[in-house]
């Protein structure tokens, strides 16, 4: 699940992943997409112009900019969010040096802050490129855009192809709306989606390809975002996890224990929901995300935040105590909750939970994460999860402290790569908890470590943000990084990080990491002729943990109605395969 395009549900983004497909579900797509009204009346006259902005992160590659990378993504971003149905092909396009329009993935984020149009292949070597956006794309509110146009050169440099990255890519079949995905103590791949739905496939040994399936579980209304098995679950007991949302609902969020039948009983899972009123807005832009058991037996989660900035209330919610923040309960401890399950965090009336008091069965663990759509404990011992952040300008803004005189401004930070660390704080505001500044603050006159220059210099960061638990991913295109996975199978691969990128790159990105922690290398999964592994929208990935096989949960190109579209499950093929 995107904000600098989170995923299509569960995300934040510039097109927020829209929860309208919870939306569509409760009320009708007509109803769902009605704010989106099309208009043929040309209101620019009238109106604030609708243009592209012009800044140091938009567009991506600049105007006029040469020696650019043949794996370039190009990215705009708005000055209001775009009616996302006249984002078309004949819109937004790039032009290769034969005139032609080059043939690329194209995409807006769930708010329609900004749009990226990502190339299926590498660009020519030293040739011009020009970027051409059309006034037919339009406003929510009917107004057209500024035509505008750019101009950039490839670099001459043939891009290396490291062969301990090369992968064959095969289809094991076309689904949409995927969202998460495993592999099970019992070697089956499992693949749930937005709609309530886990399929389960059985995979050929072989071939590593699925030879049969099933539906494992489902609940209709349910929009899972996780799925994960139970340390001591195995292939005769196949206790997992899930996360779920419900639309409509404010604090519907849940984490369940299911108990799921063997392959082709045609049994449904046994659910029962363990803790219960997380929160999250009723459109779910963001919500209850990813799960991850620590070494310590007890579970993880990240709850996204419910604001896009922490300030302004733009998703109908404030921010709570238990939002933007990583969570942790001993859920598998027969005294849970003092047993009484389920266990309800409603930090909101009646129920008035305070994760902050004595033996609370559900306490705060590290807090800051705007959207973090998965968790991940490293070999390493250190636990690390990726954020999605703002890219929607001008209207929503960070809370501001009177006290210590911190404005409130308008921000659009990178995406970024944490080492979770208990007590911490990485960025995401939250009046509730008392956390007012955005990321590093600008303490300075000079270059500070992830500083917002939005804020005067001498705005000082929240004391627990420590910049050296923070990996920048916006360089190596990293848009909307969501699934995380570590690679446990023998060979070259072994222990590094592996990233779904929903936008920009749409790629797996891999990440090395040493012993304390720190990311020392990066590079995509890449074909044979170097040209990265490239997805509709890839939202999670799940290795195999002896035959080193990458699997893809492809959610799809997230378009209304239909939200998910030419989404796949996706088999990628390590060569040489691992022995």
């Amino acid at each position: 699940m995107l904000d600098q395009y989170d995923p299509p549900f569960s995300w934040d983004g510039n097109v927020r992943r829209i929860d309208l497909l919870g939306l569509m579900m409760v009320f009708g797509a007509a109803c769902a997409f009605g704010v989106y009204a099309d208009t043929d009346i040309d209101a620019s006259a009238h109106r604030e112009p609708f243009r592209v902005l012009q800044s140091g992160k938009s567009p991506t590659p600049r105007d006029g900019q040469r020696d650019v990378s043949r794996q370039a993504v190009v990215r705009v971003q708005f000055s209001k969010p775009i009616n996302p149905k006249t984002l078309t092909a004949s819109a937004m396009q790039l032009f290769g040096p034969n005139g032609k329009p080059v043939p690329a993935y194209l995409q807006t984020d769930l708010t329609g802050g900004v749009a990226t149009l990502t190339p299926t292949l590498l660009l020519e070597p030293e040739k011009f490129y020009t970027v051409r956006l059309a006034a037919s794309i339009k406003d929510i509110k009917g107004v057209r855009l500024t035509p505008f146009t750019s101009r950039f050169k490839t670099s001459g440099r043939r891009p290396k192809v490291n062969r301990r990255f090369i992968f064959t890519r095969r289809k094991i079949e076309a689904r949409d709306h995927n969202s998460c995905i495993t592999i099970g103590p019992d070697g089956n791949l499992y693949v749930a989606d937005t709609f309530g739905h886990i399929k389960r496939y059985r995979l050929d040994p072989k071939s590593g390809l699925a030879i049969d399936s099933d539906t494992a579980y489902h609940a209709k209304g349910d929009q899972i975002v996780d799925l994960l098995f139970d340390p001591e679950a195995s292939a005769q007991n196949l206790t997992a996890w899930i996360s779920y949302g419900r639309y409509g609902q404010q604090f519907g969020g849940a984490i369940a224990r299911i108990q799921m039948q063997p392959f082709g009983s045609n049994k449904q899972a046994a659910k029962q929901d363990i803790i219960v009123g997380l929160p999250h807005d009723k459109l779910l832009h963001h919500q209850p995300n990813g799960m991850a058991f620590g070494p310590n037996g007890r579970l993880y989660q990240t709850i996204g935040g419910v604001t896009t900035l922490g300030g302004t209330p733009n998703w109908g919610m404030k921010e709570t105590p238990l939002t933007a923040a990583v969570i942790v309960a001993d859920v598998r401890h027969k005294h849970f909750s003092g047993g009484r399950i389920p266990c309800n965090v409603q930090t909101s009336a009646p129920t008035r939970y305070d994760p902050n008091r004595k033996n609370a069965p559900v306490r705060i663990f590290a807090t800051g994460f705007r959207n973090a759509y998965a968790l991940c404990w490293h070999s390493s011992g250190h636990l690390f999860t990726a954020t999605n952040q703002n890219s929607i300008g001008h209207v929503p803004k960070t809370p501001a402290d009177p006290v210590r005189k911190i404005p409130a401004i308008n921000a659009s930070p990178d995406e970024m790569l944490y080492r979770v660390i208990e007590g911490k704080y990485y960025g995401h505001p939250n009046p509730a908890r008392h956390e007012f500044v955005l990321n590093g603050g600008n303490p300075t006159d000079k270059y500070d470590p992830f500083e917002v220059a939005e804020y005067p210099a001498g705005t000082p960061p929240h004391p627990k943000f420590d910049p050296s638990l923070i990996y920048n991913l916006r360089p190596g295109g990293g848009h909307s990084a969501n699934g995380i996975d570590e690679y446990p199978a023998d060979g070259p691969l072994k222990g590094r990080l592996l990233i779904a990128y929903f936008s920009g790159a749409k790629t797996i990105q891999t990440f090395a990491i040493d012993r304390p922690g720190h990311i020392r290398h990066e590079h995509a999964l890449m074909d044979r002729k170097g040209n990265p592994h490239r997805f509709a929208g890839a939202l999670d990935v799940a290795v195999h943990p002896k035959t080193g096989r990458v699997y893809i949960a492809d959610f799809g190109t997230w378009k209304r109605p239909n939200f998910g579209v030419d989404g796949a499950v996706w088999m990628l093929e390590p060569i040489p395969p691992v022995k």
